[in-house]
């Protein structure tokens, strides 16, 4: 497996390379990573007369403040990249570890370098779930996550669920709801190799707002239960049915509500390590109603969030 992932140093891409320690990763994992210097430096004219003319030629001595900051930036970009893959390589003594320092915008060159190194997925930092979190959330780790064409992980700051008890087992859910990206999210789960004792709760929620108008549905609903939440609970019950076959700990539910607010309610109360769901889900017309779920949920989840492509 390849990963890219973006480090600057902060406490969150410390806490984003340690949250891989419970993401299930092969052994022979290849790691790059990466930090970005953002070249577009902002340099005074210290000491120089401002231009009077559009064709005025730029003085030496800006010029050469512009080559000191632009070497400065990658400097610094260079020690941090060695730093993460220190990082990484003491956490995981089997994997193929390198740093790579580039100068480029810092989500730009997370997805152009995954493409390039064709990657199977991208690990960024998240701020926390408080405003200015998700400013910065979506600043880089949004826009990663929406333009990159792997999986993208995003590891959270401010989780510390697992780190008060790091001998229990990793708790994971998986949201599906029957789409194909759903499915490639379960055989992504099912594909790697998780300890002994991994918990994962498989999530459905039925969203009712769907199926408001279907009048003929819900005058053949028994018991007051809707016919989409049998499909619901048969489809929670054969997946979970699938990763038992695998070893892993699986227990459906089915819960009716907006699905991004019983992923997350779900992943805070169980105190989850992580969740997993594809990246687009139900079809054109169900995103339009409910918005983007992969998006909403890595926003506002409490726990890391891995959202699935595959090819």
């Amino acid at each position: 497996m390849r990963i890219v992932i973006g480090y600057d140093a902060s406490s969150c891409a410390d806490a984003a390379i340690d949250d891989l320690r419970r993401a299930g990763l092969p052994a022979d994992t290849e790691a790059v990573v990466l930090s970005a210097a953002d070249l577009l430096v902002e340099v005074p004219y210290a000491g120089c007369e401002a231009p009077d003319s559009p064709y005025h030629s730029v003085p030496a001595e800006i010029v050469r403040q512009a080559r000191e900051a632009c070497a400065e930036a990658m400097s610094k970009a260079r020690e941090m990249a060695s730093h993460g893959a220190a990082l990484v390589a003491s956490a995981f003594a089997s994997w193929k570890v390198t740093s790579q320092p580039v100068a480029d915008s810092p989500y730009w060159s997370l997805i152009a370098s995954g493409e390039q190194l064709g990657a199977d997925m991208i690990v960024v930092g998240s701020h926390g779930r408080s405003l200015v979190g998700r400013l910065m959330l979506g600043s880089v780790s949004q826009n990663v996550l929406q333009h990159a064409r792997c999986s993208v992980r995003i590891g959270r700051c401010d989780q510390g669920a697992s780190d008060a008890d790091p001998s229990r087992p990793t708790r994971l859910i998986l949201a599906v709801d029957g789409s194909t990206d759903a499915a490639h999210a379960t055989a992504a789960l099912k594909e790697r190799p998780w300890p002994a004792g991994t918990e994962v709760h498989v999530v459905t929620a039925v969203d009712l707002r769907l199926v408001a108008g279907d009048f003929e549905g819900w005058s053949a609903a028994e018991g007051g239960e809707f016919p989409l939440t049998h499909v619901a609970r048969r489809r929670a019950n054969n997946v979970a049915r699938e990763l038992r076959d695998v070893g892993l700990a699986a227990e459906p539910f089915v819960v009716e509500g907006d699905p991004k607010r019983v992923v997350l309610h779900e992943a805070e109360r169980w105190g989850a390590d992580c969740i997993f769901l594809g990246a687009r889900g139900h079809s054109r017309r169900e995103r339009f109603l409910l918005g983007s779920v992969s998006a909403a949920v890595a926003a506002r989840a409490h726990c890391s969030v891995e959202i699935v492509r595959r090819p």
